[in-house]
């Protein structure tokens, strides 16, 4: 049951270091399949997330009272939060291409993904990098590995 729901393990390394923008991530990436699969691609995409608050007011009427003369209730300006969150795929590189992998075999492949030089454009938040590696599988759900990386 357990290859079923996880037919292929995915272990990516890296030099555990800040990168810079520009700069190239030597990656390794090993797939240990549980049964024999078609793996129509295999990709590494850099990621950037960003979490940041907008702080604004809102008038709220109050409740409980009499309309004034005007017909209008009264109302007072209270502040509310919002939370946003946004994700972009920044860099990405292809390693693999129609290939079929044999149950019990792990294989490994070297990927170097060029961190693209542009920065993207920046709100003020907090802003995570990962790298996220996709196998495409034939006829089975993508298989995704997730690993934080820093970037400056």
């Amino acid at each position: 049951m357990l290859s079923r729901l996880f037919p292929l393990g995915v272990k990516v390394s890296f030099e555990d270091r800040v990168y810079e923008l520009g700069e190239t991530i030597n990656l390794t990436v090993e797939l240990s399949p549980k049964r024999d699969m078609e793996v129509r691609e295999g990709r590494v995409d850099l990621g950037r997330e960003e979490v940041w608050r907008e702080v604004f007011t809102v008038m709220i009427e109050v409740r409980g009272h009499s309309p004034l003369s005007s017909g209008h209730a009264p109302s007072v300006p209270q502040q509310r939060t919002k939370t946003s969150r946004e994700a972009l795929v920044h860099s990405s590189v292809v390693f693999l291409k129609d290939t079929t992998l044999t149950a019990g075999r792990t294989a490994s492949y070297n990927a170097r993904l060029v961190i693209e030089p542009e920065p993207p454009h920046a709100r003020e938040g907090k802003v995570s990098w990962r790298l996220v590696t996709t196998a495409d599988i034939a006829g089975a759900r993508d298989i995704k590995a997730r690993r934080l990386v820093k970037v400056n």
